[in-house]
């Protein structure tokens, strides 16, 4: 893996549809540093054969059987950041009486589709073994925040990640990660192929990861400014994005049995 020195500057999205143009990505093994604080950014990992098969499993999961919300429509995620895309959740979800989610529970993705959610649930201890290796001291903070705030009940195999979200080839314009518990790191894996551009631009370095098949990209998506370049789509082309993070109102999730009370009071008429 290749260290890069790089320099913060300030930087702000003139709108919240601002994107990123068509940038060349460095498609290697690369870990960004802050040059001032020495501090680790962000760091784009090759996984190579690891879980090849599993990727395999899940592209064909992901192209032909799971279905996709329309963009902005029964995707709470896509519509509390103000962006539209075709995405899902798996992992956890937090309770939305508002949305008449009167409980924190299992994402549907679960029970809808057992067999890509159990290999999610199989890569992850692995990915957060990679995130403490590259990220020592930010996972040391990360998961004792999470783990002080967060029943084990809703953690995604006991790791320190309570939630995730499946991206279904969407250029996302530049945002923050608002709804990640804070200074938490978050890991991107991409399942891609038939497709050119879709690079991710991080403004405030000046540093671009081409996201290849196969990486796992690991950053604190609630600090950083983030965006896709465009996507170039040959025939039958995909990109998929799945993303680990630690969701911030899983905090206030009580254990399964009191939610479920919780829920019944919540769903009952005065």
């Amino acid at each position: 893996m290749r260290d890069i020195l790089v320099d913060r500057v300030a930087w702000e999205r003139t709108d919240r549809h601002q994107s990123p143009p068509q940038l060349p990505g460095d498609p290697e093994a690369v870990k960004l540093i802050d040059r001032a604080t020495g501090q680790t950014i962000a760091v784009q990992y090759l996984l190579g054969d690891l879980f090849q098969k599993e990727r395999t499993l899940l592209s064909r999961w992901l192209r032909l059987k799971v279905h996709y919300p329309a963009a902005g429509v029964g995707n709470s995620a896509a519509r509390a950041s103000g962006m539209n895309y075709p995405s899902t959740v798996f992992g956890y979800t937090e309770s939305k009486p508002l949305r008449s989610r009167w409980s924190c529970s299992a994402a549907h993705f679960g029970s809808h589709y057992p067999e890509p959610s159990r290999l999610l649930t199989d890569m992850t201890a692995t990915f957060w073994d990679i995130t403490k290796q590259h990220f020592p001291e930010q996972t040391e903070y990360h998961e004792t925040e999470v783990r002080s705030r967060v029943l084990p009940n809703w953690l995604i195999d006991n790791q320190p990640w309570t939630s995730g979200i499946i991206n279904n080839t969407a250029a996302l314009p530049y945002h923050k990660d608002s709804g990640n518990i804070g200074g938490t790191l978050s890991a991107m894996l991409c399942i891609r192929k038939g497709i050119d551009g879709g690079a991710l631009h991080l403004p405030e370095y000046d540093y671009t990861f081409a996201i290849p098949d196969g990486s796992l990209t690991i950053f604190d998506g609630q600090a950083a400014w983030h965006g896709v370049t465009p996507l170039i789509q040959h025939k039958n082309g995909y990109r998929f994005t799945l993303v680990w993070y630690a969701k911030s109102g899983m905090c206030k999730c009580l254990a399964p049995a009191d939610e479920i009370r919780r829920a019944q009071r919540r769903a009952t008429p005065e």
